[in-house]
């Protein structure tokens, strides 16, 4: 396996010698690879896994099977046998010994395509953030799960994927934290892929998570230049100029409606009484279709959404004149009183404070909230 691993060279020689690995010079055997991937020790499946990758990246092929297998590797819940004589390596460990292998098949178009069909994003995403993002442990696992990120991010298609699963927020996250140089790199240019389309909605998420402070901070330190590294400062720079277009160019409540419309809510500067007080008014636009559109995200199976959600519809019944019983009409008080039960404690906890609002006038809460 390992010639076929370590090919490298120029993208025409690795594909020249790639094509020594194939029976007709072009055609990949994916099976003959996936056997060794599925009944190998732990040492054996990571190199037939990163063997395959190296192929299908240079030669094309059926991609199918070797994703999955990647998918399960990563899956922090994976509970499937090992094969007989193996023993059961830990889902954190499986998930570090596919990386490398993923990292080297996203290098294909056709490839980062099929993996984000499969729930990609969200995998990758989701084991970044179970890393710890400080200390040197770990470091490795962190670069690899920001570059894989990163491939995924030239695909316009994946965009959406990357706001609906939370990857763009850890992605924010670990530049936060700044492990490593090279993992500031390829989170900063995934960020700054995604900021390219201009798309409100994600520039509005990237403002939520006080991605436009983080830049300036870093431009104010020069933290982005201390790399010497050019790409690194002209990623920053485009980065921060396309946040700040869109922070002139939307106000707070343009921000609120990206994000209902989008059905994806992340606690910010845009859900909070002061916001409320200032802006409720504004939902009666087109006849209070954003309303309606936030009293529907109530069925959503994200429960920070459903928090939000909750939160929003309280606070706009204490600042918009009748908008309790607007929310009553449109089924609000109900389905809140119904999530006081919730198994979620903090679900329930955020349903009845919504109730309470519902119930009571502005300033009866006001006082009982002192």
């Amino acid at each position: 396996l390992t010639p076929a691993e370590h090919g490298g060279g120029s993208h025409d020689m690795a594909k020249q010698r790639a094509s020594f690995f194939t029976a007709d010079g072009a055609t990949v055997d994916v099976e003959l690879f996936m056997r060794h991937v599925r009944t190998g020790d732990t040492a054996t499946q990571a190199s037939a896994s990163s063997a395959l990758a190296c192929l299908l990246s240079e030669l094309g092929g059926d991609f199918a099977p070797l994703i999955a297998h990647l998918l399960e590797q990563l899956d922090p819940s994976r509970t499937a046998p090992a094969p007989p004589g193996v023993a059961p390596v830990a889902p954190p460990a499986a998930a570090a010994a596919a990386m490398p292998a993923l990292c080297v098949l996203l290098r294909r178009a056709e490839a980062r395509g099929a993996f984000a069909e499969r729930g990609g994003v969200a995998a990758v995403a989701t084991l970044l953030h179970r890393q710890p993002h400080s200390g040197s442990g770990g470091a490795q696992l962190l670069y690899e799960c920001c570059f894989a990120l990163w491939a995924l991010s030239f695909d316009d298609t994946t965009h959406d994927r990357f706001l609906q699963c939370g990857a763009l927020r850890v992605l924010v996250d670990v530049l936060t934290a700044a492990p490593s140089r090279k993992v500031v790199r390829t989170s900063v240019a995934a960020l700054r892929n995604l900021s390219r389309g201009e798309r409100d909605d994600l520039l509005t998420e990237m403002l939520t998570c006080g991605l436009e402070k983080l830049l300036s901070n870093m431009i104010h330190a020069q933290a982005h230049t201390q790399a010497n590294d050019p790409e690194v400062e002209s990623d920053v720079r485009e980065l921060y100029e396309a946040l700040m277009r869109n922070y002139k160019d939307l106000s707070t409540f343009d921000r609120w409606a990206a994000e209902v419309s989008s059905g994806v809510l992340r606690w910010g500067i845009v859900h909070t009484e002061k916001f409320w007080r200032e802006n409720a008014r504004f939902v009666e636009r087109e006849d209070f279709k954003l309303l309606h559109q936030l009293v529907a995200l109530l069925h959503s199976d994200d429960r920070d959404v459903l928090r939000i959600t909750l939160f929003d519809i309280g606070e706009f019944a204490r600042f918009y004149p009748n908008g309790r019983g607007l929310l009553r009409s449109l089924g609000a008080k109900d389905t809140a009183m119904d999530m006081i039960s919730h198994p979620d404690g903090d679900v329930a906890q955020a349903a009845l404070q919504c109730v309470s609002k519902l119930l009571v006038s502005s300033s009866n809460f006001s006082l009982q909230q002192k």
